[in-house]
């Protein structure tokens, strides 16, 4: 079964996520992508791997039925067609029936979850990737950029904890069930989404603590295996206190996380993350509280 490799745990056993594939001939599963949907006009996309036999290729497919996630292979195609001396208006709305896996999974996905019609131009998909192919853009109609530059970067466990200054005020606590309401308040202030499903199965799968000052909660991170999935604060002493309690249980030496770039120094490694939008860049994130969030799956 393909599930992201990049995800903080399967997708496909994620009750947040839905899931469409593309079968061969025999059944197996050559293409499985992801969607997350945060609104009725917003929605999440997570590539899934790809088998070496279609990957980077055009490939035709079908349908099994109208109710199905799954698209059946057809053909892979050596030649495409020329589009670009066609009228525009076919070039643009019109799909050519030979395209890469996951531009027909994703407009399967993107149909399922936010419906067929955009009349009023609101329906907006964000997917974040290593690398934006040319198709990713010309035909999945990812084509707004974000201004801010995102980095997936590891390091040195005794070298980042150096660099932190923890909070006085703050007092940080392991996450408890009643926490969850709450979290999903404070939440809901920094991702501009209700996202309960999603804190809860991650809290039941990472590693969570949980900052708080005056009784009230400032802060969170998400973590597991040396990987920071999520961290959130109100000010910087606050996410320095969430992620040294995090290291402070990390057994390995090196740690990675995905960050908007400039927040943290001395990176073992480093790697340009590329945030795009099918129609228009969501304001409603408050990024000067996210310090680490994990592209391929969190919903931000």
């Amino acid at each position: 079964m393909l599930v992201s490799s990049s995800s903080a745990f399967p997708l496909d056993k994620a009750g947040f996520a839905k899931s469409a594939t593309v079968t061969d001939q025999k059944g197996s599963i050559v293409a499985r992508d992801f969607i997350v949907k945060l609104s009725n006009t917003y929605a999440y996309a997570v590539l899934g791997e790809q088998s070496p036999a279609i990957k980077n290729k055009a490939i035709r497919v079908e349908r099994e039925d109208e109710e199905s996630s799954n698209l059946k292979l057809v053909s892979i195609e050596n030649e495409r067609e020329d589009r670009r001396l066609l009228p525009v208006y076919v070039q643009f709305h019109y799909h050519p029936k030979e395209r890469f896996a996951d531009s027909h999974t994703l407009d399967l996905l993107a149909e399922r979850v936010l419906g067929a019609q955009n009349l009023d131009l609101k329906k907006n998909v964000t997917i974040d990737l290593f690398e934006i192919p040319a198709h990713t853009r010309d035909e999945s109609g990812f084509v707004v950029a974000d201004k801010m530059q995102f980095v997936f970067e590891s390091f040195n466990v005794p070298n980042l904890r150096n660099q932190l200054s923890p909070s006085k005020e703050a007092a940080i606590a392991r996450f408890s069930s009643a926490d969850i309401e709450e979290l999903a308040d404070y939440d809901k202030g920094v991702s501009g989404f209700d996202r309960i499903g999603y804190l809860e199965e991650m809290a039941s799968q990472t590693s969570c603590f949980i900052a708080r000052q005056s009784g009230v909660i400032v802060g969170v991170i998400f973590g597991r295996d040396g990987r920071v999935f999520s961290l959130f604060g109100d000010s910087r002493p606050i996410v320095d206190s969430l992620l040294d309690a995090f290291l402070s249980t990390v057994t390995s030496t090196t740690v990675s996380l995905f960050s908007p770039a400039g927040h943290f120094k001395g990176s073992l490694t480093s790697r340009n993350v590329f945030r795009r939008h099918s129609r228009v860049v969501p304001s409603a994130i408050d990024w000067s509280r996210i310090f680490s969030h994990n592209v391929g799956m969190s919903i931000v």
